[in-house]
């Protein structure tokens, strides 16, 4: 029996900007253009990795379910520690 999968065409045009700037930076890296170090994320991104509404990231990052830094009016993220918070299965900061 086959499984057929509903994605969107937005879903499908997002995974494929993020799977691009993914390959272009790790294109920069083997080339020894790049390096390894930690760029924040923002909003868009996190939805992404986590795959998830922005309300729903919005409300995670508020009940600090998921690491964030605000500077401004503006959330960021870390890639590492999104990944690392979904393969650890909780929060891998306290709340300040």
């Amino acid at each position: 029996m086959e499984t057929k999968l509903s994605i969107t065409e937005k879903e499908v045009s997002q995974a494929i900007v993020f799977l691009l700037q993914e390959v272009r930076e790790l294109k920069e890296v083997v080339n020894g253009k790049g390096s390894v170090e930690r760029v924040p994320i923002g909003i868009k991104e996190a939805c992404i990795i986590l795959q998830k509404a922005k309300p729903t990231v919005y409300k995670m990052a508020k009940n600090c379910e998921i690491p964030c830094y605000k500077q401004g009016k503006k959330l960021y993220f870390y890639k590492d520690e999104l990944l690392g918070s979904i393969e650890k299965g909780r929060v891998i900061r306290k709340c300040n």
